[in-house]
């Protein structure tokens, strides 16, 4: 190890040794003399209870260490410090102005290290670096990268253990570009640990944009959670503040082919929950709205589901007392398409009707014809024949009716200044039935009523009586009328009645 001093050299015991160039050491009473410059050349070894070396030069380097063999584990310099509270190297920076630093190192190897620190221990809170500062704008640890090109990194912390953290901060972290990461181990971001300014329990002040990527099987690259109790409380909260165009607060996207774009979920057994909750507050504003833009295939903009026995796969409620409201709304734009459609049976608690703007005032007026019913499925079919010179007709019948049509029930009527009578001479034998009137040339009016008899009714017969099960026995379809509170109603469930959202949340 070669010393190059630019100052007196104070040895053990108070004696000092100046070197002069191409001179012997001089050693110094146990006071030092005048200061000597020159320079000290030693091989060996030199035991000192302190060196202490100072210089004006403003370019000076007081102590240099040189360790010039090109292999091994070799030390430019090397110092230790056995006590529980010593610092094997100490440096200060005391000037109170510039760019000062109290320990600099430099690595020019392509894959050298400027400053390593090793804490050998493997158990308790030890520090490989420690950086510390007392200023009110300080920096504990400050790393910079001056290259403007290439993957470079001004701090970078790794974890080899699988419960480690590469980089953990104990308070909030901030950061002015963009955050990023392959997903590596980031698995769980925690609101109290990466936090904002205003809380410790909200995300806030993050860069736009917030990139997080990577491939976490079974796993989520990006998860929310709020374990608050108070209402308005999110765990994930998407805002878009623009008051105009097309913005989404939060968007969900799936490239697989059995994906999922936005997947809500509650997961409570009990109480009002909701998988997805949409809410709108203009008076021409959507809760919830899906879109599907392919133009072939068997889309479905929105999908409800229930594998319940007296679920309810999609529920539409409009809550308003006076006006034109839909509970649900369908329509479809294609002439052999259905604005709704039931796969199996389809039920309601009011009449059915047909509606059409009235022919006669269409802007201000509805037309509505009701559906007859009965306590079991019907077809019937209509028609006018005129009899024959011998007053015979016979009635051709759609070509499918004795295969869906069971129990015919026949009705002629005269037609004409005629007392004429009519009868069903043949009854209906391949699709078709035949008509005889007392009089020749008679026109008849005719009905034919038959009961269901599709494959559909074969497999499941219908049934005029059901009994209440489960929570709608006791209930009422419409408990109002039989003088009951709202309570009584099947679908009653108060808790359940859509509100706005707490202000909290809307106000974010």
């Amino acid at each position: 190890m070669l010393f190059a001093l630019a100052a007196t050299t104070t040895v053990a015991g108070g004696l000092s040794m100046f070197f002069g160039q191409g001179t012997p050491v001089n050693l110094q009473p146990t006071t030092p003399g005048t200061q000597q410059v020159g320079h000290a050349n030693v091989s060996g070894r030199i035991i000192a209870g302190s060196i202490q070396a100072e210089s004006s030069n403003p370019t000076a380097q007081v102590i240099v260490g040189n360790a010039t063999s090109t292999s091994g584990a070799n030390f430019g310099g090397f110092f230790r410090s056995d006590s529980p509270l010593g610092r094997a190297l100490y440096g200060r920076a005391s000037a109170l102005s510039g760019t000062t630093h109290g320990v600099w190192g430099q690595a020019d190897s392509p894959g050298g290290r400027g400053v390593t620190g090793v804490a050998a221990a493997a158990n308790g809170n030890a520090t490989g670096v420690w950086g510390q500062t007392g200023s009110t704008t300080g920096r504990g640890v400050y790393g910079l990268t001056t290259s403007g090109s290439g993957v470079n990194y001004g701090v970078m912390g790794q974890s080899s253990s699988p419960a480690g953290f590469g980089v953990y901060s104990v308070g909030k972290m901030h950061a002015t570009g963009v955050i990023s990461g392959n997903g590596s181990g980031l698995t769980n971001v925690n609101a109290a640990t990466l936090g904002g300014f205003q809380s410790s329990s909200f995300l806030q002040a993050v860069p736009n944009p917030l990139n997080l990527m990577g491939s976490q099987g079974n796993a989520h690259i990006v998860m929310g959670q709020n374990t608050s109790t108070a209402n308005g409380s999110a765990g994930v909260l998407g805002i878009v503040s623009s008051a105009t165009g097309y913005h989404y607060g939060v968007v969900g996207r799936n490239s697989s082919t059995q994906g999922t774009g936005v997947f809500g979920w509650a997961e409570a057994q009990t109480g009002n929950t909701k998988g997805v909750y949409g809410y709108s507050p203009s008076p021409d504003g959507t809760g919830v709205f899906g879109h599907v833009p392919a133009a072939s295939g068997q889309t479905t903009r929105i999908w409800g589901q229930s594998a319940s026995p007296s679920g309810r796969g999609v529920v539409g409620y409009a809550d308003a007392t006076s006006g034109f409201t839909y509970g649900v709304f369908g329509s479809a734009s294609s002439a052999s398409g259905w604005g709704m459609y039931s796969l199996g049976n389809f039920g309601a608690s009011g009449t059915k009707a047909f509606r059409i703007d009235h022919p006669s005032d269409p802007d201000n007026k509805y037309l509505l014809h009701y559906a007859a019913e009965s306590p079991m499925p019907q077809n019937f079919y209509v028609g006018n024949v005129v009899t024959d010179a011998q007053g015979y007709a016979w009635v051709d019948l759609p070509d499918y009716f004795s295969e869906i049509n069971v129990n015919f029930k026949y009705q002629l009527t005269v037609v004409g200044k005629t007392f004429a009578q009519a009868v069903v001479w043949e009854k209906v034998k391949g699709d078709r039935f035949q008509i005889r009137t007392n009089e020749p040339n008679i026109e008849v009016s005719w009905r034919v009523d038959a009961d269901r008899n599709d494959l559909y009714v074969r497999n499941r017969p219908p049934k005029d009586v059901l009994e209440k099960v489960g929570h709608e026995r006791g209930t009422y379809q419409h408990p109002e009328f039989y003088g009951l509170g709202p309570e009584r109603g099947m679908d009653y469930r108060g808790e359940r009645k859509l509100q706005d959202p707490p202000a909290t949340t809307r106000s974010r």
